[in-house]
């Protein structure tokens, strides 16, 4: 199975560094987290606080052992992320340097995917996780099955949801023997 997975908030706790910089930041007049700031605000936040989000957040608790294990039972496991060179052109390198760093396995990475239901498509994607609703309703419509990792954005959803990695494991696993 081809297994498409979303980086911020899914495999690593970008949210709650997103918190830490938003502290130190002239942005404390916003309540939330960024993606529901106005668009200019979100821009300059990320402008300069981009980099620092995305090498110093941590991986989410069972993360990288659940993605080792579903590589080592022969699923391709495929990076799909919105993270881009166009806000820094670093940012495809620091992400690549911070995923080695972690020991996170990956056979493929898809920067810039702005579209993740038209990319996993085109990428033959089976099965996409990830905590954008609005990523799996796009991937659902092109008929991939999705999976909601949770954030507290996400809780209302027709789509299968699960509360953690663990589950994520056994969510697959149900679906190889319904196979």
């Amino acid at each position: 199975m081809r297994i498409g997975i979303d980086i911020d908030n899914t495999i690593v706790n970008t949210r709650e560094t997103v918190f830490k910089c938003k502290r130190k930041s002239k942005f404390k007049h916003n309540k939330g987290y960024y993606l529901f700031w106005p668009k200019e605000e979100q821009e300059e936040f990320l402008d300069q606080y981009v980099e620092e989000i995305h090498l110093n957040a941590e991986v989410k608790e069972d993360a990288k052992e659940a993605i080792d294990l579903l590589h080592d039972k022969g699923h391709e496991i495929i990076l799909i992320t919105y993270r881009s060179n166009i806000r820094s052109s670093s940012s495809n390198a620091n992400t690549k340097k911070y995923l080695k760093k972690h020991h996170i396995y990956y056979d493929d990475i898809l920067f810039g995917s702005f579209n993740k239901g038209k990319v996993c498509k085109e990428h033959h994607i089976d099965l996409l996780i990830d905590d954008s609703l609005e990523n799996i309703e796009s991937a659902a419509k092109e008929g991939i099955q999705v999976l909601v990792y949770p954030m507290t954005y996400n809780k209302k959803t027709k789509y299968p949801r699960v509360k953690d990695w663990k589950e994520v494991i056994d969510y697959i696993q149900r679906m190889e023997k319904d196979m």
